[in-house]
């Protein structure tokens, strides 16, 4: 209430390095200094790795910022998005230089068509995703009407990066799932994308209403 933030906020990115963070209240959104008096920080353990923090607030002095909560989270998404297309872009990476360096029966594995067209599918996907991304950024910057332009991002990326990283596991075969290889760094960071951002089904029904279909 008032000019001060009493409260408690979980899963906050960066919020040990961030200048500001901006929160929802009941008159709008407003911001808070993270490295103020009032504000502790707790570094969460989650699938990913990423920097996620529980910040709580004590009386915690608050000024209102300009804009609504709809557009900021599709402003998120949208960055979180291109995030994880790097990370899809690393596991293709890592697929297509063990099926260069792997060989059986004499040659790489890379040249049986099994693999092969793993890793071809898997760079239509990542390109699809990069491509939906800027689009959604674009739209983003423009300003105005951007609800096609994310929802679609959004609706296909959940599931086209969570294939990617299904596709490089298999390419990978058994060493692909032992946690020490470099391709899990990639692989939890795009679970952690698919579960942040709202669920394929919720993006579709954004995506369907944007278009005229509800």
């Amino acid at each position: 209430g008032g000019d001060t933030l009493t409260r408690t906020f979980v899963l906050v990115p960066f919020a040990a390095s961030a200048h500001v963070v901006v929160v929802a209240t009941t008159t709008g959104l407003a911001a808070f200094d993270p490295s103020g008096p009032g504000v502790a920080l707790t570094r969460h353990d989650v699938i990913g790795g990423d920097p996620l923090y529980r910040i709580d607030c004590t009386a915690v002095p608050m000024r209102p910022v300009a804009g609504n909560l709809d557009t900021a989270l599709d402003h998120l998404a949208v960055g979180g998005l291109a995030y994880a297309v790097g990370a899809a872009e690393g596991a293709l990476a890592l697929a297509v230089q063990h099926a260069r360096d792997r060989h059986q029966f004499g040659r790489p594995i890379g040249a049986f068509q099994a693999v092969a067209h793993r890793c071809a599918d898997m760079r239509a996907e990542v390109d699809a995703c990069r491509t939906l991304a800027l689009r959604a950024a674009w739209a983003l910057v423009r300003g105005g009407d951007h609800e096609f332009a994310v929802a679609a991002a959004l609706a296909y990326a959940n599931d086209a990066l969570r294939r990617v990283a299904m596709h490089a596991h298999q390419v990978h075969g058994a060493i692909g799932f032992s946690t020490e290889h470099d391709l899990h760094l990639f692989t939890r960071r795009i679970k952690a994308y698919e579960l942040t951002y709202g669920s394929t089904a919720r993006h579709q029904e954004r995506l369907a209403t944007a278009i005229g279909l509800r």
